[in-house]
């Protein structure tokens, strides 16, 4: 069994970039995967021709790891937002919009609730694009970071539907309010998401190559 030095593992890191895979992300799994590999290989061989033998599998890797990121992220939603029902801190939040809510559909009309919770739902929308903005660097250099931001895909979708069935929503009041709890819950969950998950990848690189 051979242990890989710090000179190796950037080896590696070289040989993938000069193959094309430029996404930090996809580079750090391999890295792990191929160095493991490598160190309990049973033969002797020299790493570079251990890489090339490689070849097929990376490309093959390479290929589904945009998909298997993207539905990670999507299940982790749904993760987060299901906490708002046995986490002690998650239900604190949800009963405080809960209250919020009540406030809002009692000291305001149905048309005017409806406006002050699409303008909650796209304040959570927008913040997650100033978030994208401000890290171009991270989206740009990883995978994860551009499937992570999809996460925030689905309020999304609450939004835009919410203005072609806006009639319906408005004649059916308790149906508009339990639409954009769920609806906001799922934003919160999805900049929840973002803010713990973004850094990581570029944190476990540098720890791995530097």
């Amino acid at each position: 069994m051979m242990k890989l030095a710090k000179e190796d593992i950037q080896f590696i890191d070289k040989f993938l970039f000069d193959k094309g895979i430029k996404h930090i992300d996809v580079r750090t799994e391999l890295i792990d995967h191929l160095a493991s590999d490598y160190e309990e290989y049973p033969q002797i061989i020299e790493l570079k021709d251990y890489l090339n033998s490689k070849n097929t599998f990376i490309e093959e890797f390479t290929r589904k790891h945009k998909s298997i990121v993207h539905w990670r992220y999507q299940k982790l939603l749904w993760i987060v937002f299901f906490q708002f029902f046995y986490k002690i801190k998650r239900i604190s939040i949800m009963l405080s919009f809960l209250a919020i809510s009540y406030l809002i559909a009692s000291k305001f009309s149905v048309i005017t609730a409806q406006r002050i919770y699409s303008t909650i739902l796209i304040s959570f929308i927008i913040y997650a694009l100033i978030i994208q903005i401000k890290d171009r660097k991270v989206v740009k250099n990883t995978q994860l970071a551009q499937s992570l931001f999809v996460v925030m895909s689905l309020p999304s979708v609450f939004f835009y539907l919410s203005l072609g069935i806006k009639e319906t929503l408005q004649a059916n009041p308790f149906v508009m309010y339990c639409y954009f709890t769920l609806a906001i819950l799922l934003a919160y969950s999805a900049i929840t998401i973002i803010k713990n998950e973004r850094l990581t990848v570029l944190t476990r690189y540098n720890e791995l190559v530097n």
